[in-house]
């Protein structure tokens, strides 16, 4: 996901439906921006919200993602029943550098 700033490409994420997408085992998302790496990148939080995967995901890398807070679907993983991962056993999140939260 490079450099994507309009609304376009929010909508054309959506359009792939992870969430329908039972037999995705393992997703690795890596974020990059035009603009200064420390900064954040709004648009990064409205991509990720577009990908929520089906529930039957077991692994999960996000790599290089800039903005303050991860989406509803990611935070609320942990600690909840029937939760959007409920079967996620591996995540990895690397290079975040402007996020302020972590699951």
């Amino acid at each position: 996901l490079w450099g994507f700033s309009d609304a376009g490409i929010i909508e054309d994420l959506k359009k792939v439906k992870l969430g329908t997408k039972e037999k995705i085992e393992k997703l690795a998302l890596q974020f990059h921006s035009n603009s200064n790496q420390n900064k954040e990148d709004v648009n990064h939080v409205r991509m990720l919200e577009a990908l929520q995967p089906h529930s039957n995901l077991a692994a999960l890398e996000i790599r290089g993602y800039r903005s303050k807070a991860l989406p509803k679907w990611v935070m609320e993983m942990i600690g909840h029943q029937d939760t959007p991962l409920q079967n996620l056993v591996s995540l990895s999140i690397d290079r975040c550098r402007v996020l302020e939260q972590l699951p």
